[in-house]
């Protein structure tokens, strides 16, 4: 079951006032339009329809350091919303027949992405009209969460990424340097030259090139930033699971299972849709690698994005809007269709898929001496599967530390972490058998802190480069001072004392697995 649109018009209003908003009314998911189909009525946001005069004069208050150019659009954009990407996106909102959702969030750090908050916008029985002010991130479609009692339980969310006959693709740049004038160039790409063509309109044409690309759609983040989100039709990754006329790949392959296999193809997937995109905008700056994660939030066309403190944290609020403002994640460009015209490539090609599952894993050792050197996809899984570690063990990486490397020191693995967002020279780092990160900062916020894993370094690399993931497995605590120093003993004193010896015990790890 799923809402059904409706229009309808409203004040701005707070997650607790939404009670008394008109019912909504629930339809059979089957009855809905199919990913291609743009005919549904159009949602467009109420508080953007009702306080547009209100949005206009923010705009003007807070971003009159941009060109006046550059000003109209971001004003022209308000005054001509544009929904079309979230119009798309809503059947699978909240999917009960099929079990599945998009997990639409208030809350960056909510535990465990369950359907929690979208069922209870249901029940407060929130118009259509009304969500995306409440929601300022959502995330491809997950499966849904069993519920004990009040609890929502389940595997991790990347286990329940699943197919419901599109997901979408975001990009961001985020600057760490010159970001005012950065965020010009990222308004400027949908402002039209004399050919009356803009950048992204470029952008756009060379996603037309692929027969699955379906909808592009830029949505400002509130700050330094836009998130470039793409809806991809996914059907031919599953054919049997949909009905009705769509095209596939030529060549023969099996349908791509939900969970991991989806997550990690459409991970790979990720990478050369980017190259695109940076050349075609000319983009100069790496991209956040954490947005290739299918189940990672993004920023919601038209949600509301809370004001920090800027004199915290000048790099979270480059507008210097006053702490607590709300700041509207306005669309500067959607443009999309319903079906292919051209082209002959695929952004989800099946085969990428089926690659990412043969590629080797099972061959590399647990052992840490026979693993020299991490492949470059490897790396960047194992850095943002140790940073989604740390963010459950220590908090956001605004005010925690988070993985940025891995490399070999001697016979040992080595993480390195930044402190936090805006630590900019990274100097912590854990190694080896140690299980506690050596803090390298000045800052006695920082200093006083323990941040200790349940296992060591050397652990942490191998059980992810043994089982592709550290989200399960893990113990649930760090051993005691105690433990560790009783196994330590242990292992010593098991040790043959002659070089010989040592050199077949060494021998003898690499066939059995056990660690000295």
């Amino acid at each position: 079951m799923t809402f059904k649109p409706e229009r309808c018009g409203s004040s701005l209003a707070s997650a607790a006032s939404c009670g008394d908003t008109p019912g909504i009314e629930l339809i059979d998911a089957k009855a809905e339009a199919s990913p291609g189909d743009t005919s549904a009525g159009q949602i467009i946001p109420a508080y953007v329809k009702s306080d547009q005069a209100a949005l206009v004069g923010f705009v003007r208050q807070y971003m009159s350091f941009l060109k006046p150019t550059t000003l109209n659009r971001m004003i022209k954009a308000i005054q001509k919303p544009q929904n079309k990407f979230f119009n798309r996106l809503y059947p699978e909102i909240l999917n009960i027949e099929d079990g599945s959702y998009i997990c639409l969030s208030s809350d960056l750090w909510a535990k465990g992405k369950s359907q929690g908050q979208i069922e209870d916008a249901v029940n407060r029985q929130t118009s259509p009209a009304q969500l995306q002010e409440l929601f300022a991130y959502f995330t491809n479609p997950l499966r849904l969460c069993d519920k004990c009692g009040r609890e929502y339980i389940g595997p991790p969310p990347l286990e329940r990424v699943v197919n419901r006959g599109h997901l979408v693709l975001t990009f961001e740049y985020d600057p760490d340097r010159n970001e005012r004038e950065f965020l010009e160039q990222q308004i400027r790409w949908s402002i039209a030259g004399t050919d009356k063509r803009c950048r992204l309109d470029v952008l756009y044409d060379a996603l037309c090139e692929f027969r699955d690309f379906r909808h592009l759609e830029v949505v400002w983040s509130g700050n330094k930033s836009f998130h470039i989100h793409l809806l991809v039709d996914s059907r031919h990754l599953a054919r049997s699971r949909f009905i009705g006329d769509f095209e596939v790949p030529p060549g023969a392959y099996p349908e791509v299972p939900d969970g991991l296999i989806l997550r990690s193809g459409l991970m790979a997937c990720w990478s050369p849709v980017e190259q695109i995109i940076r050349q075609t905008l000319e983009i100069e700056i790496p991209p956040d690698p954490r947005l290739k994660e299918p189940d990672r939030y993004r920023r919601t066309p038209w949600g509301v994005r809370v004001a920090t403190d800027h004199r915290d944290d000048p790099t979270k609020n480059i507008l210097e809007a006053p702490a607590g403002t709300r700041i509207p994640q306005i669309v500067t460009y959607s443009r999309g269709r319903a079906y292919p015209k051209s082209g002959d490539a695929w952004l989800l090609p099946p085969r990428t898929f089926f690659d990412e599952v043969r590629r080797p894993r099972s061959s590399r050792s647990p052992r840490p001496s026979t693993t020299e050197v991490l492949d470059s996809a490897t790396k960047e899984e194992l850095i943002a599967a140790i940073s989604r570690l740390s963010e459950s063990l220590f908090g956001a990486p605004e005010k925690a530390p988070f993985a940025v490397d891995v490399d070999r020191y001697k016979d040992d693995w080595r993480i390195r972490f930044q402190n936090n967002l805006r630590d900019r020279a990274p100097g912590s780092f854990m190694i080896g058998r140690y299980n506690t990160i050596v803090v390298g900062s000045k800052d006695p916020e920082i200093q006083r802190r323990r941040f200790e894993f349940p296992i060591s370094a050397n652990e942490l690399v191998e059980t992810f480069l043994s089982r592709d993931t550290l989200s399960a497995g893990l113990p649930n605590r760090s051993q005691s001072w105690l433990e560790r120093f009783f196994a330590d003993t242990m292992d010593w004193l098991h040790q043959p004392r002659s070089s010989e010896g040592t050199e077949l015990a060494a021998e003898n790890d690499m066939s059995t697995g056990v660690e000295y």
